[in-house]
């Protein structure tokens, strides 16, 4: 009989290593690896839209909020308003239900009173809208105000 000085191979195994040490270390990566995978947040749905009043030919700037209100719950969309118009992305957008818009406006040039004009006044709009689950959505607001019509 020959003898041979051939070991067995251990394998994917370092000496010493049992199969279910390198089991459990395998699926603990893996866990690891996944847990990142999860929950990413609340749905967003990119809303893009015009912030105007048909009564003047200006442009107008500003801010925007859509604030979840009643059964609709989640994180607030904040904006800017440029040049009339506003946009939020899958990022920054409301969650889909009844929301409450704050909109705030540089009033027109001409239509600010001295005072208003060295404090930076504001001019200030409510709504109330219904975001749906599928984008896209396109919501536009006309700003009606007395002030406007003078």
């Amino acid at each position: 009989m020959c003898h041979s000085d051939v070991r067995p191979s251990a394998g994917p195994f370092a000496a010493g290593e049992s199969l279910s040490v390198r089991w459990v270390t395998l699926i603990l990566f893996l866990v690891g690896s996944l847990a990142g995978c999860g929950d990413k947040g609340p749905v967003r749905i990119p809303v893009t839209g015009l912030v105007y009043s048909s009564s003047i030919p200006e442009n107008l700037n500003g801010s925007i909020a859509v604030l979840p209100e009643g059964d609709t719950k989640g994180p607030a969309a904040n904006g800017l308003i440029r040049s009339g118009t506003y946009e939020f992305t899958v990022e920054n957008g409301p969650v889909p239900g009844r929301h409450r818009v704050l909109i705030d406006v540089e009033p027109p040039r001409g239509k600010m009173d001295e005072a208003a004009e060295s404090t930076q006044q504001q001019w200030k709009f409510e709504f109330h809208v219904s975001v749906p689950a599928e984008p896209p959505y396109t919501l536009d607001f006309d700003l009606v105000r007395e002030e406007f019509d003078e």
